[in-house]
């Protein structure tokens, strides 16, 4: 994406239609920000591929995006502006609705990661599409699809799973509710000012938790080998199947009184401990990011939550796995903390708060399970252009009983054999904790 495409995408999208405007959210400013600061950076879209049972027709489909699209005022963001900090809530917009034949489950699987890769243009359009993918008889798995595609700056994971399950619902539909993401809004910007002109309710916890240093705090590790360092605007992907069913892995997990997610951090940080990292670790972690008023509301409510873990053995898998327990549940009724508030509030000096790339490393989970396709894991690696300043390890459960994990990173900033050595042992370390507590 260009510079002069993220600044169109950042500072006007020029709508004209009737509606309301609202302030945009501290997570739409801070994507916006980066986006134009970073020379037009921006994360992958949210596109998913959902089978279509024989009830659910074309008509249908269509008929329950209008009603999603009536009731749920983020599906019709049309004009966000950075300059003037707010966006425009259109009262009703034209369905991005349309059609297309593709000759394989494979082309199937490119046509998604293609929507992951292409912005949307702009052009006072919804930030979303849909396209009904239809494949030949005799493919492996369903025969029609509904591809559904979404710029970050309106979903999430959570919001893409609630949008999935109101469109696959069984007939006659389960009730679609109605969702204002400009109350939202206004609740988290009231809560969470500026630090400069005041505090939010967690301030004092976020003090006390992160205490002498940041939340974005680089991870060292020796195979880190240029902390420092720009993007090379080239990200490399490495993707295994977890060594154990993921049914396993929450047995696991469900024996120490917590969730997956715990057990692969536990897993990650003991990992990397074992590889040299320092025993004093802050993660980055995805968070759903929303108060329960709003759990039925769509929009991009997920965000970042620094985890610290230190004081204990770390390079020991079970040790590692306590106290990501232990910390995860005191920082749980903290996560809709803004993340760039904490980095306002705790980010220490300077005016590239908001904007730097440290060394850190995200460690994010998909709780929800994703749809396989018929189509079983692979191991692979390659390369990819995009921005990415941090190591991210992320754990997805798929519909098969497979655990999948992917680690992508820039590899001038971290070495390539080193990363893929972490991930072999990252899987050993989870078939490790696997057999200790479920034998």
């Amino acid at each position: 994406m260009s510079n002069d495409a993220g600044r169109r995408l950042a500072l006007s999208r020029g709508a004209t239609a009737s509606g309301r405007e609202g302030p945009l959210s501290w997570q739409q400013e801070g994507r916006l920000r980066r986006a134009v600061l970073r020379g037009g950076e921006r994360p992958l879209n949210l596109v998913t591929a959902l089978p279509l049972g024989e009830d659910l027709t074309d008509e249908e489909i269509r008929r329950r995006l209008e009603l999603i699209t009536a009731r749920q005022d983020a599906m019709r963001i049309v004009d966000l502006s950075l300059d003037e900090g707010r966006l425009f809530y259109a009262d009703d917009i034209e369905l991005p609705l349309t059609s297309a034949g593709l000759a394989s489950p494979e082309e199937l699987n490119a046509f998604v990661r293609q929507g992951e890769r292409t912005p949307f243009d702009g052009s006072g359009v919804p930030l979303w599409n849909a396209t009904l993918v239809t494949l030949p008889d005799g493919s492996d798995g369903p025969a029609r699809y509904l591809v559904a595609g979404m710029d970050h700056l309106i979903t999430d994971g959570l919001s893409q799973q609630a949008f999935t399950d109101l469109l696959l619902a069984p007939m006659p539909g389960a009730e679609v509710p109605s969702g204002s993401h400009h109350d939202w809004v206004r609740w988290q910007r009231e809560t969470f000012p500026d630090p400069a002109e005041g505090i939010g309710p967690s301030h004092e916890f976020w003090a006390a938790r992160l205490k002498d240093t940041t939340p974005d705090q680089a991870l060292k590790v020796p195979f880190c080998i240029a902390p420092d360092g720009e993007p090379s605007g080239r990200v490399w992907s490495l993707r295994r199947p977890a060594p154990v069913p993921a049914s396993r892995l929450k047995r696991a997990a469900a024996k120490l009184r917590t969730t997956p997610f715990v057990l692969v951090l536990g897993a990650v940080v003991s990992t990397a401990v074992a590889m040299g990292a320092e025993p004093d670790v802050t993660f980055r972690v995805n968070m759903t990011g929303r108060p329960m008023a709003h759990l039925d509301t769509l929009g991009c409510f997920s965000d970042n939550m620094p985890v610290r873990l230190s004081g204990q053995d770390l390079s020991d898998p079970l040790t590692a796995v306590r106290h990501a327990r232990e910390t995860w549940m005191s920082l749980v009724p903290h996560q809709t903390t803004p993340w760039d508030y904490l980095l306002k509030a705790f980010g220490g000096p300077g005016d590239d708060t908001l904007t730097r790339r440290p060394a850190q490393w995200l460690v994010n989970y998909m709780p929800w399970e994703q749809p396989s396709h018929g189509l079983p894991p692979v191991e692979t690696s390659g390369e990819y252009e995009s921005f990415m300043g941090t190591f991210q390890v992320v754990a997805m459960m798929y519909d098969d009983d497979t655990c999948r994990l992917e680690c992508e990173f820039d590899p001038t900033r971290f070495d390539v054999a080193a990363g893929e050595e972490f991930l072999s042992r990252l899987c050993a370390t989870l078939a490790d904790l696997c057999e200790q507590l479920t034998g």
